[in-house]
């Protein structure tokens, strides 16, 4: 009996050994082969980008699908029957929102692209002559200013010659990728429908392996708990801000209507989408924005960049607080690292889900930090720790609550001693 623990033992050792040696030496082999990994990530996920697309529309639908499917219930029908029709009305939903905005949008932008490509040449230039006439007066200001264009005519008659047949693959390339994205876009709608007849299926079939790997029915249940959580966070999150940009777009073509602005649909388009970017979003669409109505309009301009900026603070401090609220509890420093932090890693798509990721896996720290003190009889406030010498092994959680009190009663009981003394 003896003999066969101890080889227990033994092969337990061994296999641990050998699994943090395989660990260790793929890690070596990952990091010293980024490129080759990074390429066949790129190739994984553009085969698997229909799949993506689909697996996300139906993520941010399948809360509308679920609403419907419980009204339908509740109307005493049965499940198959309320799940299909449920599938169906949140389809023809979608569809109907895309066409629409299709339908009102994309006239426009391209007509305002087209009038552009027209325009945009004799703006530039009449632009130029009234920036040279302005600036004339400094002879400082206007060297700078023709050092500028004569280094812009050097580039773009260095473009026309040799960089003009580079310009017209990459454009034929991207007319190319669009069309392949627009497939994507169609196949994953496909995708979607699947999605939702099978998310319950799906969420069984996650519990199912929960609960084969592990015994513990605690450990399965904070699991479960913290998995709800962060899909209630981050579904949240990324619905509302989708919601929130949503409605902003529509107030920015609202108001530019009645202010006459020009480029209307294009820059309503402009930022509605880059406002879906926490915190640098608003800046990344107004700059680009307030440039193309400056070449028209320098006093239209600045009315803009008021509008943008009023614009901003309604949806900062009233839209977004009510249809968000304090959806990922992170504070304003932890919302600027994760826009940064992601932003850098993954791009643009980075600084779309950088909060509500980072904001899950804080979430997840933090109950794992909770679970841990909670064990030790601590308590899980912040605060109580702010004031925090050192801890009292014997009595730890008496002495946090009291640590702060105890505290101010002998500065309180020390200053009479020392006015005696004075005295």
């Amino acid at each position: 009996m003896k003999n066969r623990i101890q080889n227990e033992k033994y092969v337990k050792s061994g296999l641990t050994l050998f699994l943090s040696l395989t660990a260790v030496i793929l890690v070596y082999l990952g990091l010293s082969n980024l490129k080759i990994i990074n390429h066949y990530v790129s190739i994984m996920i553009s085969a698997l980008q229909p799949i993506l697309i689909g697996l996300v529309l139906g993520y941010l639908v399948a809360p509308l699908e679920t609403k419907i499917e419980l009204f339908l219930l509740k109307k005493k029908l049965k499940r198959k029957p309320a799940q299909m029709i449920a599938v169906f009305l949140t389809t023809v939903f979608i569809l109907i929102v895309l066409i629409l905005l299709i339908w009102i949008l994309l006239p426009q932008v391209i007509k305002t692209v087209l009038d552009l490509s027209v325009t945009l040449p004799g703006m530039l230039t009449s632009f130029t002559n009234n920036l040279n006439e302005w600036v004339h007066s400094d002879s400082k200001i206007l060297e700078f200013v023709d050092e500028a264009i004569k280094r812009f005519n050097t580039w773009f008659t260095q473009w026309m010659q040799s960089g003009i047949y580079e310009t017209l693959t990459s454009l034929v390339s991207g007319i190319l990728n669009a069309f392949g994205f627009v497939l994507n876009v169609v196949i994953g709608f496909i995708v979607m429908i699947y999605v939702l007849f099978e998310k319950d299926h799906f969420r069984g079939q996650a519990k199912k392996i929960l609960y084969s790997i592990s015994k513990d029915r605690k450990v399965n249940a904070f699991i479960l708990d913290t998995v709800r959580q962060c899909d209630r966070m981050f579904g949240g999150f990324i619905t509302g801000k989708l919601i929130d940009s949503l409605i902003i777009g529509v107030l920015c073509f609202i108001c530019m209507t009645i202010m006459k602005f020009p480029y209307v649909a294009l820059i309503s388009l402009i930022v509605g989408i880059t406002n879906i970017i926490p915190f640098f979003g608003p800046y990344i669409g107004a700059i680009p924005s307030a440039f193309l109505i400056l070449l028209t309009d320098p006093m239209k301009c600045v009315e803009f960049v008021i509008f943008i900026l009023i614009l901003q603070q309604f949806d900062g401090n009233i839209l977004g607080p009510r249809i968000l609220g304090q959806s990922t509890g992170l504070s304003s420093f932890w919302v600027l690292f994760s826009i940064l932090i992601f932003g850098e890693l993954f791009g643009v798509v980075g600084m779309i889900i950088g909060v509500p990721l980072f904001g899950t896996i804080y979430y997840v720290i933090k109950r794992l930090i909770e679970a841990g003190l909670k064990k030790q009889n601590l308590p899980i406030e912040t605060r109580k720790y702010v004031a925090l010498d050192k801890l009292d092994e014997n009595n730890c959680a008496t002495y946090l609550t009291e640590s702060k009190t105890s505290h101010r009663k002998k500065k309180e009981t020390k200053q009479p001693v020392k006015e005696q003394e004075d005295e």
